[in-house]
């Protein structure tokens, strides 16, 4: 079997079982076909890159890349952000995985796609790094905001909501230099499509008459069996709205438990967290760009991009 012909092809919808099989065979991860199709399928930045390694017994290596727009230099490109590049056990140490890799960039490059940017695991950084031709990039900081009995009893009005994105608020999303493109379009994909119980969306209301002044997505996780809650998105009407919104999910984390609510530094996020406690941490994240070529790699190492944890595909 080891030794049988391997083939190297585009996946279809119809071959996402099959993907969905090992990666729950190598990964132990609690994925089925339809997890698939949401996040790379139905992308609404258009296009991602599933790309499978097949011998006689099946599907035994994956390499996927999802597309996404950043506004990079003043102006909306295309990046791609390589997600999962997976090799079953019986295959690993020939070469497969790289092919796969380089099979899921050229996929990418045809479709348009001007650079490469991916958080990698502790195995695969020094691949991407010596092969894959990718740099260090500029790691989002992570800010940790520690639970503390004032955020319990103080702060904002919010209202746990379903509607969201909101059907009535006709403002644009506020746009992060260095971030994800996002529209109403983008939200509803992320969270409100697919399994939407994973997250909490709390309406923030601000001022004497109560107006809707932002929203924050949050999700909970447990760490070395504490609690967190992680900000998977912000949204407010303005900047000079962002710390109340912030305070809001630092309330409602509070008192559900949390030991600490975690963002990532965005830039927005800081503005928001002025003036209060939190620890920052930095370098915790492996995160890697790749230009088209050598120069435009280093350009894209020294570019400051804003993330959040809802940008990323393993939370």
């Amino acid at each position: 079997m080891a030794g049988s012909e391997v083939r190297l092809s585009s996946a279809s919808k119809g071959d996402l079982p099959e993907v969905a099989v090992l990666m729950r065979a190598e990964l132990g991860e609690d994925i089925d076909p339809e997890d698939l199709k949401w996040w790379f399928l139905s992308n609404p930045a258009g296009g991602a890159s599933i790309e499978l390694a097949r011998d006689e017994t099946g599907v035994v290596g994956m390499a996927t890349i999802n597309d996404c727009v950043i506004r990079y230099d003043g102006i909306p490109r295309r990046f791609g952000m390589p997600q999962k590049v997976l090799v079953s056990g019986s295959r690993r140490g020939k070469g497969l995985f790289g092919r796969l890799y380089r099979a899921s960039e050229s996929s990418a490059l045809r479709r348009g796609i001007t650079g490469f940017l991916t958080f990698t695991n502790a195995a695969s950084t020094p691949i991407f790094l010596s092969k894959f031709g990718y740099r260090r990039g500029r790691c989002p900081d992570i800010l940790v905001f520690p639970w503390n009995a004032r955020c319990a009893a103080f702060g904002p009005t919010f209202e746990v909501v379903k509607d969201f994105p909101p059907t009535k608020m006709g403002a644009s999303p506020l746009q992060v230099s260095g971030g994800l493109s996002k529209d109403w379009n983008y939200y509803r994909w992320r969270y409100r499509t697919h399994k939407p119980d994973r997250f909490v969306v709390l309406k923030v209301l601000g001022g004497g008459n109560g107006v809707e002044v932002g929203w924050v997505v949050l999700k909970c996780a447990r760490k070395r069996g504490l609690t967190i809650t992680l900000v998977m998105d912000i949204l407010a009407r303005d900047e000079g709205s962002l710390s109340l919104v912030l305070d809001a999910a630092a309330k409602y984390s509070a008192r559900r438990g949390a030991v600490a609510l975690l963002a990532l530094d965005d830039g927005l996020a800081t503005k928001a967290a002025k003036g209060r406690f939190k620890i920052v941490t930095r370098g915790r994240l492996n995160f890697l760009v790749k230009g088209t070529d050598m120069t435009e790699t280093g350009r894209l190492s020294d570019f400051t991009f804003a993330f959040r944890f809802g940008d990323l595909d393993f939370t």
